[in-house]
């Protein structure tokens, strides 16, 4: 009896010293960063099918066949009639159709951005600032977004629980009502749940997986976030220097 309990005791006493050893091998993201650069991808490629694919913050929104991409009143990617506003913008569709893929001043063939894109708030090409602040416990990481240099414009604030237990907040953007759970990928802290729809009858839930990443030297901060439909998945990669 003796003996057992004393096997007892050290197999407690192992357990702890590997849960204090996981907590401290846990990535601190704390600091304030400043975003340096963007990165987006769609999946599957935009094709002309008129469905939408998720919008919002920094990806597209609209229809990619009557509506444009990612927003405007037509020219269908990768063709269509033509009309104002098409994917990349400009007279027409892309690559072909009735109004043509190298007119207008969108991409790739024309002078400007797309017609009627919103551009991601926070990059380096609108000039504005999207800064990270982030506090994190052994328990509990607090996220703040603050975009522009405007004292009147209030962060977005999300809170995530570390123990794997469901968070209900806004999502990235402020919108709506986000479910998550959060769990570690090795360094990685990976926070995946589901935006739930706005309602209205093509009302339809958004899944939306966000992954924080640290460079080796602690200066360099990636958040990959990627938000899916059954229409498809448009994935944002944001680059942070640490302030």
């Amino acid at each position: 009896m003796a003996r057992e309990l004393r096997v007892a005791i050290i197999v407690s006493a192992i357990l702890l010293v590997s849960i204090a050893l996981a907590v401290d091998k846990q990535t601190n993201f704390s600091g304030t960063w400043v975003l340096s650069g963007v990165e987006r991808s769609y999946s599957p490629s935009i094709n002309g099918s008129g469905s939408n694919l998720p919008s919002g913050d920094g990806f597209p929104g609209g229809s990619p066949g009557a509506g444009g991409y990612p927003t405007g009143g037509g020219g269908g990617y990768p063709g269509g009639g033509g009309g104002m506003g098409g994917y990349p913008g400009g007279g027409g569709g892309y690559p072909g159709g009735g109004g043509g893929s190298r007119r207008g001043g969108g991409m790739p063939s024309g002078g400007g951005r797309r017609s009627g894109a919103p551009q991601e708030q926070g990059t380096p090409e609108d000039g504005q600032s999207l800064t990270l602040m982030i506090s994190q416990t052994p328990d509990e990481l607090k996220l703040e977004r603050k975009r522009g240099s405007d004292p009147a414009i209030q962060p977005i604030v999300q809170t995530f629980t570390l123990d794997g237990k469901e968070n209900l907040n806004a999502d990235e953007r402020g919108r709506g009502e986000y479910k998550s759970k959060t769990k570690w990928h090795k360094e990685n802290l990976v926070i995946e749940g589901t935006l739930q729809g706005s309602g209205g009858s093509q009302s339809q839930d958004t899944k939306i997986k966000q992954e924080l990443a640290l460079s080796k030297d602690g200066q360099s901060l990636t958040v990959k976030i990627s938000r899916t439909t059954p229409q498809g998945t448009a994935t944002l990669k944001q680059t942070f220097v640490k302030q």
